[in-house]
């Protein structure tokens, strides 16, 4: 019975941390979206460093390869994010 009581706990901690780190993403596309919508328009493209950086500022932890990602995601649910890349540079996005 004891046994069954702790991992019922842990199954319930385990709960409440993807709830917890769902929401955390769920942050991290809204300020990701906040961002291109304030520092960049179709003449002004913001790179990948910068961005990083931006969400850095905010206490969101994002590196290259997630950003990518992230970007995908906002497209496929309708919020249009540009992208501009160039032969061995940081892709640009708007």
């Amino acid at each position: 019975l004891e046994l069954l009581h702790i991992f019922f706990v842990q199954l319930h901690i385990g709960d409440d941390l993807a709830l917890a780190e769902l929401r955390a993403y769920k942050i991290k596309l809204l300020k990701l979206l906040e961002i291109l919508r304030q520092d960049s328009d179709e003449d002004h493209y913001i790179g990948t460093t910068e961005l990083i950086d931006k969400l850095a500022d905010m206490g969101i932890v994002c590196d290259r390869r997630t950003l990518y990602k992230d970007i995908e995601v906002l497209n496929n649910f309708g919020y249009e994010v540009l992208c501009e890349k160039s032969p061995g540079k940081p892709n640009c996005y708007c």
